[in-house]
């Protein structure tokens, strides 16, 4: 059987074992949500952001999966719908993957593009200071206009949350937010998670400690366990980088602030199917490149 028809009939197992019940809504629908949810995996895993290049590649290549082909418009309404969905399907798969039994969870922050830096008081779309704002990339040493992606893995790689706000906000700000369903873990950061009161506070309100590298003029050093643990950091760089490369994270071409929302939620769920796939057909379970390449 293709992989293909394998991540297809995953899904449409994980939605009936969720009991999600597809609300009604006025007028005859001719694609589910369940349907639409499918294509949008696929449309992830294949490495698409054009939409109407996508369809036409289902079209040109038809498939059992994939009977009937919504319009370009239909799709791109609808896969901006799927947050319910989408939350409850998330919750079967960590559940699934049994990620509570481990305690160790990555952070880390990624800047998101969301126009050309030179155009962003020309886009009505993305004015929003609330959401977007300039943002500074230390790898590529480069400023950006957009949002910034904190991501929260599992220890063996899984993403299990993650959290948007403007650019221009410091990684330590999104700390809180990120991790308001967790409880009773330890978290694993970089130096831009440094915050002795929020540490303090997540201690005690939620019993999760944060975990950073010591700077050298602390008087306070990193026990042994605390550096092997500290390693993991680059595993969640590798899911980032993963993100951007093979999923196109850096270039979502959606026209609105909620497209924009939308087409990162769907990301991350694809990925979230992809390590299920991989954890279910005994694969590595970061070798998403190749699932339908």
């Amino acid at each position: 059987m293709p992989n293909l028809t394998k991540i297809v009939n995953l899904v449409r197992e994980i939605y009936k074992q969720s009991g999600f019940k597809e609300p009604r809504r006025p007028g005859k629908r001719e694609f589910s949500d369940l349907y639409v949810c499918q294509l949008v995996v696929v449309q992830n895993l294949k490495g698409y952001t054009n939409e109407s290049e996508f369809l036409r590649y289902l079209t040109n290549h038809p498939c059992k999966a994939f009977p009937k082909i919504p319009t370009q418009s239909c799709y791109n309404h609808r896969s901006k719908k799927l947050g319910a969905v989408i939350e409850v399907l998330t919750e079967a798969v960590l559940k699934k993957l049994k990620v509570d039994k481990t305690k160790i969870r990555i952070i880390d922050a990624t800047g998101v593009p969301v126009t050309k830096f030179y155009r962003r008081w020309k886009t009505k779309a993305f004015n929003d200071s609330k959401f977007f704002g300039v943002g500074y990339c230390h790898a590529k040493k480069e400023r950006y206009y957009g949002v910034k992606l904190t991501l929260i893995a599992s220890q063996q790689g899984i993403p299990v949350t993650y959290h948007l706000m403007p650019a221009r906000r410091h990684d330590v700000k999104a700390l809180e937010p990120a991790v308001k369903d967790l409880t009773g873990i330890w978290l694993i950061g970089d130096k831009g998670y440094a915050g002795k009161k929020i540490h303090q506070r997540l201690k005690l309100k939620q019993r999760i400690k944060v975990i950073i590298p010591k700077r050298k003029n602390q008087k306070i050093r990193n026990t042994r366990w605390e550096k092997r643990k500290l390693k993991h950091r680059r595993l969640i760089e590798v899911i980032n980088e993963q993100l951007k490369d093979h999923f196109n994270l850096e270039k979502l071409r959606a026209k609105s602030a909620e497209g924009i929302q939308a087409r990162i939620r769907n990301i991350i769920f694809s990925y979230l199917m992809a390590t299920y796939f991989n954890k279910k057909y005994h694969r590595n379970l970061l070798s998403i490149k190749g699932i339908l390449s």
